[in-house]
């Protein structure tokens, strides 16, 4: 199971994400960097996960305010790894800006999406290979705008998107971010049970190498985490372990 290193940007800063509650968010505090600069604290991050795709999740742009364009740039020329960001896109039109800026991949996060059917236009706008869909999960059920999805359990959100021809997905389950309690173990084992021809990203909670161990036997293709190595609870050791069991 790929380790995949997450940075929360906020106000220019990278900070801590807590179970969503992006009011409570203050600039990381961190064993491994001693500053919350975004470059600086993915090259740390880098180090100790040797990671080949990092995930940036821009939260002012997802709240509807600017992106950190010239950051994102910044990290995306600056480091050898594939950025998949989320900046709250809701048009094929940003799906291609961030195309431009370097980045690898755009989430299309549904806690932004007005629709399944914009869904379908970013998708043709941008190509598969340049998007990855996000499940959001708060509360055991999908968070969302977009009218098909709203309210529904996450393995029924999960079924619609399956149903459009899609096969890799973050599923993300806010509640659980920061906190270091684990993973939604329920949900990823319900979905990989229902749905086991597509590729799954944990969102939320990895904290441990037994965490790492479980998703990979449960045949995860990886997991977005980043308080377990801010505060040394997956060093560099366990990341090349992590790697000989993919």
């Amino acid at each position: 199971m790929e380790i995949i290193p997450v940075i929360d940007l906020l106000n220019g800063e990278a900070v801590a994400a807590i179970r969503g509650e992006r009011s409570i968010y203050r600039p990381v505090k961190s064993d491994i960097v001693a500053t919350s600069a975004p470059l600086d604290v993915a090259r740390a991050l880098m180090r100790v996960s040797d990671c080949r795709t990092m995930y940036v999740a821009d939260l002012d742009a997802i709240q509807g305010r600017p992106w950190h364009r010239d950051v994102l740039r910044e990290l995306c020329r600056s480091l050898p790894v594939e950025f998949i960001v989320d900046a709250g896109v809701s048009g094929p039109d940003e799906v291609l800006a961030l195309a431009g800026l370097g980045v690898g991949r755009a989430i299309l996060g549904t806690e932004t999406l007005p629709s399944l059917s914009m869904l379908d236009e970013m998708i043709a706008a941008a190509g598969r290979d340049r998007v990855l869909p996000s499940l959001d999960v708060r509360n055991g059920a999908v968070l969302t705008d977009a009218p098909e999805l709203r309210g529904l359990h996450p393995l029924d959100g999960l079924a619609r998107l399956v149903d459009m021809g899609l096969d890799t997905f973050i599923l993300l389950t806010l509640d659980v971010v920061g906190t270091g309690g684990g993973p939604d173990w329920p949900l990823l084992e319900a979905a990989a049970k229902q749905f086991p021809g597509i590729s799954i990203l944990a969102g939320g909670g990895i904290a441990s190498p037994d965490d790492l161990r479980r998703g990979a036997a449960l045949g995860l293709k990886g997991g977005l985490t980043a308080t377990a190595l801010h505060r040394g609870w997956i060093t560099a050791a366990d990341a090349e372990a992590d790697a000989g069991l993919a």
